[in-house]
């Protein structure tokens, strides 16, 4: 029997239904994936740290920010990590330009 536009429309809505449901279910996955990343990496890169200095497991988390602020700012950086960041920030300026011109 052949359906009527009614009962078309009605099965299409559904199926829409079900592939928003899938896309939903999708992206929840792969914010969990992002976030179980993000905690292995996080997890990681701490533990090297504590394992190449040990005495930061002592210290506060003030301290631990201040050591960190002091690690990052430019004036305490060893010449290699300067230069690594410099090479991330010519990187950076030339893939915006090429995104601007396209």
């Amino acid at each position: 029997m052949a359906k009527t536009r009614l009962e078309k429309i009605a099965s299409y809505e559904e199926q829409i239904a079900q592939i928003k449901n899938k896309q939903k279910q999708e992206r929840q996955k792969l914010s969990k994936e992002e976030r179980n990343a993000r905690t292995r990496r996080l997890c990681s890169r701490h533990g090297l740290l504590e394992k190449m200095l040990p005495e930061i497991i002592t210290i506060t988390d003030e301290q631990y920010q201040i050591f960190l602020e002091k690690s990052c700012s430019e004036r305490y950086k060893p010449p290699h990590i300067r230069r690594i960041d410099r090479a991330g920030q010519r990187h950076r300026r030339r893939h915006s330009r090429r995104h601007r011109a396209g």
